[in-house]
Parts: C-alpha cells; structure tokens; sequence
C-alpha cells in the first residue's frame, strides 16, 4: 500500500539550510569583504610598481632599437665599401682595409650585439611575468 505521508518536507529539509550554514555564509562574507578591502589598500602600490616596469621596459626597447641601428649602420657601411667607417664602429684602427683582423672583429662585434639583445629580451621577459604576477590578484 502507497503512504499518503507528504514526502515533500523531507525533500525540502535538507535544502533549507540551518543556522549553521548562515553562520558560514556570513564568514566567508565577511572574509571576502576583508580581503577586497586589504587588494584596494595595496593596489596604489601595484599600479607604482607596474609603472616602474613599464619605464624599465621601454629603457629595455630603446637599447633594443639602438642595437638594430648599430647592426644595419654596420652592414650599411660594408654594403657601400665604407671600411673605415666600419672599422671605427667596431673599435679596431681605421686604416679602410677589410682584412682578416677587421673580419673577426666584425664578427666579435655581431656577436657581443648580439649577444646583449638576448640578455635584454630575457630581462623583458622577466619584467612581464613580474608585472603579471602583480596583476593576478585583481584579475
């Protein structure tokens, strides 16, 4: 034989909550309400320090900009036959010959250069993940 017992209360109970669970809600509000009022106390400080980044960061590209300059002036110099010029931008005595000393200088030169922008690059790589690790707590 079927019950005639109202099954819904039993269901509904268990959804309802107790004082118990208003009493969690209402910590988990009040931590939340602490720790959003402790990020806007320190965000100042985050956006001073990502703009220090960003200002080391362009210092970073513009020695990025004026190794480039540097390489395509040299190769503009030994293009237009200009050894001398060329012997001067990469330090060794101007005497206009392309000989075996001013090639390996040439390419000691290339090579420090080019050695430089990676270290550059790695440094602004380095300024990215700081600064978007400053950034995850408000994201």
């Amino acid at each position: 034989e079927i019950s005639t017992r109202d099954w819904s209360s039993d269901v509904c109970s268990s959804d309802l909550g107790t004082g118990q669970d208003a009493q969690t809600q209402s910590q988990i509000d009040r931590e939340q309400a602490r720790i959003d009022l402790a990020l806007k106390r320190i965000e100042p400080a985050i956006q001073e320090q990502n703009a220090i980044i960003d200002s080391q960061i362009k210092i970073y590209n513009d020695q990025l900009k004026k190794i480039d300059l540097d390489l395509e002036t040299l190769q503009n110099y030994l293009n237009k036959n200009e050894i001398a010029r060329a012997q001067a931008l990469v330090g060794v005595q101007a005497d206009g010959r392309l000989g075996p000393a001013t090639t390996n200088s040439i390419r000691q030169y290339r090579e420090r250069l080019s050695l430089e922008k990676q270290q550059i690059s790695n440094q602004i790589e380095v300024h990215l993940r700081i600064e978007h690790m400053l950034q995850k707590p408000f994201q």
